[in-house]
């Protein structure tokens, strides 16, 4: 209706249509000319009113129920205030009948999904055999060990979703009956609310009757205290991907379309989160359009249906249709899970229809690979899909004609990253912002040059036009922006689901990089200390929300890698020991992701301002986390801050704040931020080259900020004393395999790592690196345990720390072919090249989100062909390196022995090419992981190895090159800084030191048991 309007009055201002909201206070404007007239006295006081209730968008359920009672005591007569009043209702009801659903669904534990995850690792260190004894190995190739093992791990599944029912039969059937309830109440307001907006002015006030009718049906029942903790999920629909009710409406007009049967059974089946909200508003218009028998129901990919829900679905989609709507997929995965689940319990295919909200750079609708065509036909094959393109969508209707409004009466639009005019071909976002925007999948942008007057100046302000979410969401943008005002820019209601931001005419900080100072970095701490102040929480849920994926979700299935497929069995403790690091945090509304290109310098001078400053905190990768020093983690993160910078940044926030206890907390957090950006882009594969090695690129430079993180929390933690060299043995360590290893999806030590270099300085041995890592990987290591020097690229360059100098042992022939190299594999879409080796090359490829090497013979061939004849290649498990043939750990190895005066060498490693370095060295170790081909190489030349794998091995070496035993001498045992306050990460990042008895026992008597009674 309103573009209808918007139409009529194609030349009149946008100026005269609204008013501007400022930041500084004020009321927030209307949308329409009833507005204007003030015909609607009070309703930006009742917006404001619930501006408080905004803030916090995860709302508890006896706070979602407090609130219907509210609702239900309004006495509002017009008709605009009424449909408001709906929304809100219907928002509250459906978020109400979400938490209830997934309070009666948990406990499944998933056991099977991980397994068949853990299987497909390419990473040797990750696989399900590393949970079982040697004897047992050799059995693992043959098929029906898998098997096996699978089907014991759907038993453990199938035990946990007999728990389940027996628990709702026996114990929650009345919690059972109150989710009907709310499933038809939620229908019958989403009734009122479509009936409100196809009568136009014309209001009963038995809509308003009805609704506190339904709204008294449910304050009378009672839910117990359990329930009332629980706290909703954010639907993405009504906030992130600008959907609108009168989507559902087109929906249904197209559903109408294609079938005459208006007295068939439909049963709409909505996906949990978005389904609970959009299922409600599709049935309301089907009513409207002579459907006589509708119900809703919801489901959640993964988590089975009660038997009286399958038997309720299958009865009446065998007599009518099911259809199944959710938010704009990405990849399909969630509406292919539940289509499957729908056809196992015995509905027929071409009974199934979907809903689909079609955004065109969602891997599921790319058109330009073959691959992505065979995913949209496994996902959609066999039933009847009903497309909603983008550009029928109702929001960007409403675009289009503000944008001929614009082009009526204003000049181009100005170039820049945020300058984004809808159908105009300097629009065209470059890759990189395409990429951006494929991240966010948050709102689409439009320049307007006819903005809000300036009473002051006399002029015009541009303003940036999106999406801001319906009803409350919209509410709680207008609130963070009042509260932010010195910090970001101006912004307006343009109306219902459209907000207007000020131009910002400046550049990001990220195609500046030089913006990084001190004082920016203090403006940084500054701007999350005053959202820690303004912006404060005090209603929310202390502690982790144990229902959903939060942060300390994303930490703990990190952690629980260690348990390798039987991680979900350990999944519960270790997410409740690890979520007692924030429990004392303080709680505000953080903003989610201080990148550079969310930060502008304004051409016109002062700080950078903020923006998208209200996106990212409860949207679709919601982690529910409130802790302030999240938002300091990420911008650390994202922005590569030295240690000096980052200190400046805490000092200021922790003065402004007064949070000194952050410190504490911020590795977690650095590990929990960096860990849910992981997962997030590696849910996305790119088809377009440039795209896909960016992406790739970025994942690889969150693995190494977790290594270090993760590392320097451990040196710090167990305690690295200083180096005193008494006989000049040096003791050289291998980084992977050896000292680190990637069981948790990025390469880092663990506590036994640390101990071994602390017995190494204690008893005189100098320790330093032998790797094929990168040199700033080396420097990164040495810096984090104090090491004197090391080898890096497999001995292609040396770092010495004292001075802080490098030496290059590459000859200057292999570095022109390394060169040329690079220069040859960067034409070939599919071959990522790391930059960090400079003195060396390291090839991959990257596709479906997984990393996997560059094929070693074709590398070779190539290197014949193209006659460079002075590389050579080495294999790995997830890359293939090239360097030169001079290049060798031994001869790196004898070099720096030289230069930091080493008398003898000891050295431990576990593939062949620690052959050299062997044979460079007096005593060769190695633990129990080795290749086989090494230890047939060295035959009676290896000094020890040691019966336990990696880190563990690592100490029993140790132990043994200094005591002549695998015990602890006096001096290991004492000493050592060890810090309680870190303990709980610590401890999670030493359950890889445990033997596999210990963490069978530990999953037997500890953690898979709670992870069963807290389904009870």
């Amino acid at each position: 209706m309103y573009v209808e309007a918007i139409e009529k009055k194609e030349h009149a201002t946008i100026g005269e249509r609204r008013g501007p909201v400022h930041p500084e206070g004020g009321a927030v404007a209307g949308g329409d000319e009833r507005r204007r007239n003030g015909d609607l006295a009070g309703f930006d006081t009742m917006r404001n009113a619930n501006a408080l209730w905004a803030r916090n968008l995860l709302h508890a359920f006896g706070e979602l129920f407090d609130h219907l009672r509210q609702l239900s005591e309004r006495k509002d007569t017009d008709n605009e205030r009424i449909r408001v009043l709906l929304l809100d209702g219907l928002f509250t009801v459906s978020a109400l009948w979400q938490i209830l659903e997934d309070y009666l669904h948990r406990g499944y534990l998933g056991v099977g999904a991980s397994f068949g995850v853990v299987t497909n690792l390419r990473s040797s260190a990750s696989r399900p055999q590393d949970l079982f004894p040697k004897a047992f190995m050799p059995f693992t190739k043959y098929r029906f060990v898998a098997t096996l093992v699978s089907r014991l791990a759907g038993m453990i599944d199938n035990l946990a979703a007999y728990n389940v029912a027996a628990r709702v039969t026996l114990r929650e059937r009345r919690l059972l009956r109150a989710a009907t309830r709310l499933r038809l109440t939620a229908q019958r307001i989403a009734a009122l609310y479509a009936a409100v907006g196809t009568n136009g002015d014309k209001c009963s006030p038995e809509i308003l009757r009805s609704f506190v009718s339904c709204a008294r049906g449910i304050l009378g029942l009672r839910f117990g205290e359990r329930v009332n903790r629980r706290v909703m999920r954010i639907p993405a629909c009504f906030k992130d991907f600008d959907c609108q009710p009168e989507d559902c409406r087109e929906f249904a007009k197209r559903f109408c379309a294609l079938t005459g049967e208006r007295n068939a059974p439909v049963t709409i089946v909505g996906l949990r989160t978005s389904g609970c909200y959009l299922a409600p508003l599709c049935a309301a218009y089907l009513l409207l359009h002579g459907f006589t028998n509708i119900s809703i129901e919801s489901m959640r990919q993964g988590v089975h249906l009660f038997s009286s829900e399958r038997l309720r679905i299958r009865s009446r989609a065998q007599k009518g249709f099911c259809i199944v709507v959710d938010d704009p997929p990405f990849s399909g995965d969630a509406l292919k899970a539940v289509v499957g689940h729908l056809q196992e319990i015995g509905i027929p295919a071409d009974r199934i229809y979907a809903l689909i909200f079609q955004e065109p750079d969602a891997p599921l609708f790319h058109s330009d690979s073959h691959r992505n065509e065979l995913v949209r036909d496994e996902v959609l094959s066999g039933i009847r899909t009903i497309l909603l393109p983008k550009k029928d969508w109702h929001i960007e209707r409403v675009l289009r004609s503000l944008d001929r409004i614009s082009r009526t009466h204003a000049a181009p639009a100005p170039k820049g990253d945020r300058g984004i005019r809808l159908g105009s071909a300097e629009a065209k976002p470059s890759p990189a912002t395409r990429l951006q925007y494929q991240r966010a999948r948050c709102h689409d942008k439009l320049f307007l040059d006819i903005g809000s007057v300036n009473s002051k100046a006399g002029r015009t302000n541009p303003l940036v036009v999106k999406g801001s979410g319906l009803g409350w969401y919209q509410d709680h943008v207008l609130e963070t922006a009042r509260e932010l005002a010195e910090f970001v820019p101006r912004v307006e209601r343009v109306q219902e689901g459209l907000l207007g931001t000020a131009w910002i005419e400046g550049h990001t900080v990220k195609d500046h990089p030089v913006t990084h100072d001190e004082e920016f970095v203090r403006h940084v701490a500054r701007y999350v200390a005053r959202r820690r102040e303004r912006l404060a929480v005090t209603d929310a849920a202390p502690g982790d929300l144990e229902d959903r994926k939060t942060g300390w979700h994303i930490l703990a299935q990190a952690c629980a890698r260690s348990y390798s497929f039987l991680r979900s069995l350990a999944y519960y403790n270790l997410r409740r020991r690890l979520s007692h690091i924030g429990e004392n945090a303080p709680r505000a509304v953080i903003d989610g992701r201080m990148g550079p290109a969310e930060w502008i310098v304004p051409v016109s001078g002062g700080y950078p301002l903020k923006i998208d400053f209200e996106e990212h905190c409860f949207d679709r990768a919601d982690l529910s986390i409130l802790d302030p020093g999240f938002d300091l983690a990420g911008f650390s993160a994202e922005h590569r801050l030295t240690p000096k910078l980052e200190d400046a940044m805490l000092q200021e926030y922790v003065r402004r704040s007064g949070d000194a206890d952050v410190v504490r907390r911020l590795p977690a957090l650095t590990m929990m931020y960096c860990l849910s950006k992981h997962v997030e882009l590696r849910s996305q594969t790119p088809e377009r080259s440039a795209a896909r090695r960016t992406l790739a690129i970025e994942l690889t430079e969150l693995e190494r900020i977790l290594s270090n993180t993760a590392n320097q929390l451990l040196a710090s933690s167990c305690g690295v004393t200083d180096f005193k060299d008494t006989e000049g043995k040096m003791f050289a360590i291998d980084l992977d395999g050896v000292l680190e290893d990637s069981i948790l999806g990025f390469s880092c030590t663990t506590p036994a790592g640390v101990e071994a270099i602390r017995t190494l300085k204690i008893h005189g041995y100098q320790p330093v690196i032998a790797t094929g890592r990168s040199l700033q990987e080396t420097m990164d290591r040495c810096r984090i345990f104090d090491l004197q020097g090391g080898v890096a690229e497999y001995g292609s360059i040396l770092w010495i720390a004292k001075p802080g100098t490098t030496i290059t042992l590459v000859r200057d022939e292999e570095m022109q072919q390394l060169r040329r190299l690079r220069q040859v594999l960067s034409r070939f879409d599919d071959i990522i090249i790391d930059p960090a080796y400079r003195y060396s090359v390291r090839a991959f490829r990257f596709a479906n989100g997984l990393r996997e090497p560059a094929n070693a013979g074709w590398l070779e061939a190539m290197l014949r062909r193209l006659g460079l004849d002075h590389l050579r290649t080495i294999r790995g498990n997830l890359q293939t390196d090239v360097v030169g043939k001079s290049c060798c750990k031994g001869e790196g190895m004898l070099r720096l022995k030289n230069l930091l005066h080493g008398l003898e060498i000891h050295a431990v490693g576990d593939s062949r090419e620690d052959l050299s370095l062997f044979e460079s060295s007096d005593f060769c170790y190695a633990p129990a992981n080795a290749e086989p081909k090494l230890i047939h190489d060295l035959g009676k030349r290896l000094s020890y190895r040691s019966g336990a794998r990696t880190q563990r091995g690592l100490l029993q070496i140790v132990r043994r090159a200094a005591h002549g035993h695998e015990g602890a001498c006096q001096l290991c045992r004492g000493g050592g800084n060890r810090n309680a306050a870190a303990s709980a990460l610590v401890q999670a990042l030493q359950i890889r030191d445990r033997s596999r008895v210990r963490k069978l026992f530990d999953l037997i008597h500890t953690d898979s048991l709670k992870s069963f009674i807290v389904s009870l």
